[in-house]
């Protein structure tokens, strides 16, 4: 059994989240053996055993935050899967920290110009 090189089956996606919001960027691999996954951040590697951070790796591969915090956590994400075959790198992408208030007047903005957009249609 010769083994394989991972793969990267779920790349994660960009996000903006509220601040002390929960957010889940995704990333799933797989290869023979098992590929260890791991994630930077701004092309940093992240170290997990930060104690004031507030995010960890789920066995999936997946980076999970708690509450994401502005300063500490916006930036470009991407993990990377190593076995000893080889190893694969998602795609990069961005997390963006918004406070309650922008969140929410984006969303109004949004669906004031989908309703509007929507009236001037029908006349």
């Amino acid at each position: 059994n010769a083994g394989r090189p991972p793969k990267i089956l779920e790349h994660p996606f960009d996000s903006v989240v509220p601040k002390n919001e929960p957010v889940t960027l995704n990333c799933r691999a797989d290869g023979d053996p098992p590929p260890e996954i791991s994630w930077f951040k701004d092309g940093k590697s992240i170290r997990m055993s930060d104690s004031r951070s507030l995010r960890n790796v789920l066995p999936t591969g997946s980076l999970f935050f708690l509450r994401v915090r502005k300063d500490h956590d916006a930036g470009v994400y991407a993990c990377i899967a190593r076995n000893a075959f080889g190893e694969a790198k998602s795609r990069n992408a961005t997390l963006d920290v918004a406070s309650k208030f922008n969140f929410f007047h984006s969303k109004c903005t949004l669906v004031n110009l989908v309703f509007n957009h929507a009236k001037s249609h029908r006349m």
